[in-house]
């Protein structure tokens, strides 16, 4: 959820596109205006802006180029990020039983379930 929300976070390059085409050279080739391109996703930017299909400068799922590795980084950099935080949580209120956030669920829906056997 939050790699996703990372998306929103837009800048130009390291990328270059070809935005348009200046003309011709006198020796005949093509002289191309290439120009950084939009992209989102902090710190691995994984949503690129793809020219000449969509919008320039939005970037929308179904349009631009999305790239699974950047996004696959993203999403373990915010597992990494979390489970740090919730370790330093346990470190600083002197709290080791519980070792993260599902455990803990999972202790009081287990202890719920015992104290309904108990009370048949």
């Amino acid at each position: 959820m939050l790699a996703a929300a990372s998306g929103s976070i837009q800048r130009h390059g390291p990328d270059h596109a070809i935005y348009c085409a200046l003309g011709k050279s006198q020796e005949g080739y093509d002289i191309y205006c290439p120009r950084p391109v939009l992209n989102g996703g902090w710190p691995a930017p994984f949503l690129f802006d793809r020219t000449g299909i969509s919008v320039e400068n939005d970037l929308n799922v179904p349009e631009d180029d999305l790239r699974a590795w950047p996004l696959v980084a993203n999403c373990a950099f915010y597992f990494l990020l979390i489970a740090v935080g919730w370790r330093l949580i346990l470190a600083i209120t002197g709290n080791d039983r519980v070792s993260s956030p599902l455990t803990g669920v999972a202790i009081m829906l287990i202890a719920q379930e015992t104290d309904h056997g108990q009370a048949d």
